[in-house]
């Protein structure tokens, strides 16, 4: 993923005192979001189906502020992790 990738280079740049499990650590909570990664092919299917029917009018899965909520969890547990291992301010 390239998300993953990029947000792991930047962890080490910002960070290159923390030992790289304490940055793996960091990584990994920031990209669960708390629920299953993958659908299996009948759910993508079945949602392939309501989109193409909907004619891409349908309603979004997930809230918008849902989403925007748990970004800003998942980056608050970021810059802690970051910050409980460097000592540096926010």
């Amino acid at each position: 993923m390239l998300l993953r990738g990029r947000l792991s280079a930047a962890i080490a740049t910002l960070n290159p005192g923390i030992p790289a499990g304490a940055r793996d650590d960091a990584l990994a909570q920031v990209l669960d979001l708390g629920t299953p990664a993958l659908l299996s092919a009948n759910e993508l299917k079945a949602a392939m189906r309501e989109y193409t029917a909907s004619q891409g009018r349908g309603r979004p899965t997930v809230d918008a502020h849902e989403a925007y909520a748990v970004l800003a969890e998942k980056l608050d547990v970021l810059r802690a992790c970051c910050t409980a291992t460097t000592g540096a301010a926010s």
